[in-house]
């Protein structure tokens, strides 16, 4: 659902992410998925499983716009060593450059002033926010 979601908002927004039929998976079988993996937009929970039932942590999310973000060219900017967040410790090494990016980006915040929750589930709700925000940031 959510992949639906980030393939058709880019269309939408005029990006056209790479046509794949295949899929590297084994538990999904969905052009939509295939294209954004081709894309460089999601990857799986492992090479060849994309858990397409399990939900989006927000780390998750922010990686993911972060993927859409260098997908359509947006001039993205420079993060600094300061803590953003007081619990930026639980934020995995992998996900904390996108989490202050999507921050500083004003796309993606904390679930209070000082908290990022990097392991809460993501919301389809936050999700449409977020990218009505990302596509906003590149049309301004």
């Amino acid at each position: 659902r959510f992949c639906d979601v980030a393939y058709a908002g880019l269309l939408k927004n005029g990006y056209e992410p790479a046509h794949s039929d295949f899929s590297p998976f084994t538990d999904i079988s969905s052009p939509t998925v295939s294209s954004l993996y081709r894309s460089g937009i999601i990857s799986g929970k492992s090479e060849t499983m994309f858990a397409p039932n399990d939900y989006i942590t927000r780390e998750e999310e922010a990686t993911i716009l972060y993927r859409m973000a260098n997908f359509m060219n947006i001039d993205l900017p420079d993060v600094f060593d300061s803590v953003y967040f007081d619990d930026e410790a639980e934020i995995s090494d992998w996900a904390l450059m996108a989490v202050k990016v999507m921050r500083d980006m004003g796309v993606m915040n904390g679930t209070s002033d000082n908290i990022f929750s990097p392991d809460d589930v993501y919301t389809v709700e936050q999700a449409i926010v977020t990218m009505v925000r990302l596509y906003g940031y590149n049309n301004h």
